[in-house]
């Protein structure tokens, strides 16, 4: 459903926040990173994305190195 809200609004940075958060659990961290940076297009000084991008980075970094 975020996806079908980002359709109808793509200036709303919690609404890529979120669906990284949904793609983070589903272990697709690099969609979830790409959301994370157009939430902080949309809104800079959103921390939220900043940690869930962090989140995900990390992840994938460990992912990589098992």
């Amino acid at each position: 459903m975020y996806t079908a809200a980002i359709e109808l609004n793509d200036q709303n940075a919690i609404y890529f926040s979120n669906r990284a958060n949904v793609y983070y659990h589903l272990e697709k961290y690099d969609e979830a990173i790409k959301d994370c940076e157009r939430a902080l297009c949309v809104d800079p000084t959103f921390t939220k994305a900043v940690f869930r991008q962090g989140l995900s980075s990390y992840e994938l970094v460990q992912s990589v190195e098992s």
